[in-house]
């Protein structure tokens, strides 16, 4: 039986349409931004993060909104900034921007 595909491969294969190998540098952008955004959003882990962030960007494709998953994660990771003890939600953060992406597309 194959070894699992790990978080980040998962990620970069959904960003960029194609299978990708563990050292392909897609791999390590979704690592970053994945490990960034549970640094901002701690009550959250790692896969909640990644399936919260599919999950909004289907939602932008359905819309015909283009933007890649890795660019969406990164749009919101560079959004957020939280004051010291600060809660905020990250399915809200992702549904602010999900929200202002697909308005800008409306005539």
């Amino acid at each position: 039986m194959p070894p699992a595909q790990a978080l980040e491969e998962f990620l970069a294969t959904i960003d960029t349409g194609r299978a990708v190998a563990p050292n392909d540098p897609a791999v390590d952008a979704a690592r970053r931004v994945l490990d960034s955004l549970v640094g901002k959003y701690p009550s959250y882990t790692r896969q909640q993060i990644a399936d919260i962030s599919v999950q909004a960007h289907q939602l932008l494709q359905a819309q015909g909104v283009t933007i890649s998953l890795l660019e969406f994660m990164c749009e919101i990771d560079q959004a957020t900034s939280l004051a010291p003890g600060a809660v905020v939600r990250y399915e809200d953060a992702c549904a602010t921007f999900v929200t202002a992406l697909t308005a800008q597309r409306k005539p």
